[in-house]
């Protein structure tokens, strides 16, 4: 502070510091650029990053420690903001509640729920069943966790209350009835990844009894989920069809593939639980085995290699014959005396909808209702809300479409049109059986990137910030999602299969598959592993053999093919050159992974490139995968080959560095949105976790196993275990931040595949390929340091990245799935 001039110390002291100056900066800034700036949207993570408590060993006083100011600064200024700004960032806000800031966010939290009920309602409950596990646990190690949690439920009362009854409108009958689309063999493989981990080091199954959290999670949610609320009223042990009234009229209602499995399992634990499905007090972990092996049977046909068709139909399917609510909303929303309150239409929380955010606040609690027979407007009045039909307010669901596609990929999504207030169908895709947060976040994140990018010079001149199409991602419940559907779009193998021989992809898979086939000596993935030993001319020619199996032009004779002339194929190859550049370096500053080429999608008019499902983010693909994915982004030859006659690097890296660079200047907001991924880890991180700490405390113990103190090798591997696998959110989140902070891409991915207790002996031979030290003194990975912040820049980033990308000697080690040949 000495060392400021008097007068800007005298303006930061009067503020009660640095922290509450930028607050009361930011939001007045905000407040003044009112409604119509969207660029406010991106800075509501900085301010909130000046709002926690001091980090342990920072100093206790000075101009720093400004919490409590920066608080209070926030509590007077963010009435001045246009609402709707914080709406994107309601998750961000939630996971703080419990926080000692929760107590001024909780103001705007309030106002959110009170004029965008719908909006806030899902997030809200996400975040409460986050609050719910935290609070029941019973881990001690997870003290501070509980008590944040136990905070966020005492200062939520009045969002709850907020967040119920008519404002919703039919909201939650909505996501019960999209929880209906999910089959029952999906239903059961999510709840099994839930609750496995609970019982998977019991030492004598038999013998052991069941833990209290896994009871009370059978009683209160997997047995409501899977059997009761499927059934009639006053059903338990079978279930028989009932007789509906929807407006008017009586009709029969058939079976939904939810009841009647429902049927057939309420038999199953009837026989061994009773009528009342409920668990006996002192079960046994063997005995729930057997409940859930008799769950899981009932689902399947005879065979046992198959579900039951009539619980799994299969590709285009009647609505109501998943479920009856979909099938008949319309009538009921016609039904005379109807008053709830409309079903918007699901968009994300994100600042690309903000603008239709900022409509539905203009619109929300307007009592004068218009009608226009003579114009093309029309009006539609329910509860307190004015509609307009001709998309110029919030969109309104008015009905679904009366057939469902069922997608044959492992979780059997669902694509369901909706019927808009705009008179326009909306897509989309119902994912259940799967937690999609992951998806939601990265988009988000996806999404300010962009917004980085169009305030970058370097960007903005090349049309960066357009290049990367994102879709609406709305997680409706820890296992269940929707998802915007991308129209016009194929699968990058789609397109190679159509324009290459017949089964040359197939040829090109058995000639790579028989380089990595188990055998006694070396079962399960242990080829790959054992690929880092083999010598690099041996498992390159193993490539190039694959690579022979397939033209070099395929994806691009096959979007060449889509223009309709010389020009239009120019232009198409710029689309693709630009989405390609910044999806890839978007998706290598957020740690994608699994980018094989059904994740990679091509929308065939313009080129543009999509990437899809975010499920291994975080640098995930190197961490937990028992095959490291070390190609930092897929750049494989029918990839790059696309834009020859050019060099792929040559086009390629100024796009890169350009989006490389708008990323460093924005990492602080980067990093506030990342701040919800602490806060709220997903649930698949916990099952990482105690993997990873597993996996550790093997290897310590295995390490160890020649002490001669057995009591100090136990310790050894449980401390190793414990220090693998306790902070793998703190992990994934640090190593995305390195990323963008400019830190070189070489010292990050060996720094994972070096976290992953798979790789100790394939290790070495990574470490080599990795820096380039294969690839001689030429390679720009040998001309810098390996680890820390590259000197040189974005520039030298790009180049390393598309070194690492195209590096074959990494390609050819490659998992089989990956298609790296391709």
């Amino acid at each position: 502070a000495a060392a400021w001039p008097s007068k800007a110390a005298s303006v930061v002291n009067s503020a009660g510091g640095f922290a509450a100056l930028a607050v009361q900066n930011l939001l007045g800034a905000m407040a003044a650029a009112g409604a119509s700036s969207n660029e406010a949207c991106i800075h509501i993570p900085t301010v909130l990053a000046a709002l926690p408590e001091l980090q342990p060993g920072r100093p206790a006083s000075g101009a720093g420690n400004s919490s409590a100011a920066a608080c209070a600064a926030f509590a007077a200024a963010w009435v001045g903001v246009p609402l709707h700004v914080f709406l994107p960032w309601t998750s961000q806000l939630l996971a703080r509640l419990g926080d000692a800031e929760g107590r001024v966010l909780q103001q705007p939290l309030e106002a959110l729920a009170s004029r965008f009920p719908q909006r806030v309602y899902l997030p809200f409950t996400m975040s409460q069943h986050h609050w719910k596990r935290h609070t029941s646990s019973t881990t001690t190690s997870r003290h501070q966790q509980q008590q944040s949690s136990a905070a966020a439920v005492a200062r939520a009362q009045q969002l709850s209350s907020l967040l119920s009854g008519p404002s919703l409108g039919p909201l939650p009958e909505f996501v019960a009835a999209l929880d209906d689309l999910t089959y029952p063999v999906q239903r059961l493989n999510a709840w099994k990844a839930v609750w496995g981990p609970l019982v998977s080091n019991a030492p004598d199954k038999e013998r052991a009894e069941l833990p209290a959290e896994l009871a009370l999670m059978w009683r209160e949610e997997m047995h409501p989920d899977i059997i009761a609320r499927h059934l009639p009223a006053g059903i338990t042990g079978t279930a028989t069809a009932g007789v509906r009234t929807i407006g008017s009229r009586a009709r029969r209602a058939v079976q939904t593939a939810c009841e009647a499995f429902a049927a057939a399992a309420a038999k199953a634990v009837a026989s061994k639980l009773g009528p009342d499905g409920q668990l006996p007090p002192r079960m046994t972990v063997q005995g729930f085995l057997e409940l859930w092996g008799s769950l899981h049977a009932a689902a399947m046909a005879d065979g046992k290699q198959h579900p039951r068709t009539e619980y799994h139909p299969q590709g285009v399917v009647a609505v109501e014959r998943l479920s009856r609510w979909l099938g008949r909303f319309a009538e009921q929303q016609g039904s005379p005396g109807s008053t709830r309150m409309p079903l918007l239409l699901p968009k994300m929380l994100s600042i690309s909808n903000a603008a239709a955010f900022a409509l539905e606040y203009n619109y929300a609690h307007t009592t004068t209702v218009t009608s226009s027979t003579a114009g093309n407007s029309s009006s539609i009045r329910t509860g307190s809300y004015f509609l307009l039909a001709d998309s110029s307010g919030p969109v309104a669901i008015h009905g679904f479409g009366k057939f469902v596609t069922t997608f044959g990929s492992k979780q059997m999504p669902k694509k369901l049109v909706v019927h808009g207030s705009d008179f326009r169908e909306h897509t989309f895709v119902v994912k259940g059986g799967e937690d999609v947060r992951i998806d939601e976040r990265i988009e988000q994140l996806f999404v300010v990137m962009a917004g980085l990018a169009q305030q970058h010079p370097g960007c903005a001149a090349r049309q960066l910030h357009a290049a990367l199409l994102t879709y609406d991602v709305v997680p409706a419940s820890p296992r269940l999602g929707l998802l915007g559907f991308v129209e016009g779009t194929a699968p990058m193998l789609s397109l190679v299969e159509r324009t290459a021989p017949k089964d040359a992809v197939h040829a090109a898979d058995m000639v790579y598959a028989q380089a990595f086939m188990p055998t006694k000596a070396a079962p399960g993935y242990t080829p790959y592993t054992n690929a880092w030993a083999r010598k690099d001319d041996v498992m390159l020619e193993v490539l190039h053999k694959a690579q022979r199996e397939l033209p070099w032009d395929a994806l691009r004779h096959c979007l060449r093919c889509r223009a309709l002339h010389p020009e239009s194929w120019l232009a198409m190859r710029a689309t693709y050159t630009a989405s390609l550049a910044a999806s890839s370096a978007a998706g290598y500053l957020v740690g994608l992974g699994d980018r094989h080429l059904a994740n990679l999608l091509v929308v065939e008019g313009t080129g543009a490139v999509v990437p899809i499902d975010f499920g291994y983010a975080f640098g995930t693909a190197v961490l937990a995968l028992p095959i490291a994915e070390l190609a930092p982004f897929r750049l494989t030859r029918q990839v790059a080959n696309v834009l020859q006659p050019h060099s792929a690097s040559g086009l390629l890296k100024p796009a890169m560095a350009a989006w490389i660079d708008a990323a460093m200047q924005g990492q602080q907001v980067l990093g506030s949105i990342m701040q919800v991924f602490l806060a709220e880890p997903l649930g698949e991180w916990q099952q990482e976790r105690k993997a990873l700490s597993q996996l550790a405390s093997g290897a310590a113990a295995g390490s160890t196993a020649g002490s001669a103190e057995a009591g100090s090798s136990d310790a050894a591997a449980a401390a190793a275990g414990d220090e693998q696998g306790a902070d793998v959110a703190d992990l994934k989140v640090n190593q995305v931040r390195l990323r963008i902070a400019g830190h070189n891409p070489v010292g990050i991915i060996c720094s994972e595949a070096r976290a992953n207790a798979r790789f100790p002996t394939a290790y070495p031979a990574m470490e080599r390929v990795l820096t380039g030290a294969a690839a001689g003194p030429h390679s720009r990975r040998q001309q810098v340091t390996a680890h820390g912040l590259l000197q040189a820049g974005p520039d030298a980033i790009a180049e390393v990245l598309l070194e690492l990308a195209t590096d074959e000697r990494l390609l050819c080690r490659a998992y089989q799935g990956w298609r790296p040949y391709v």
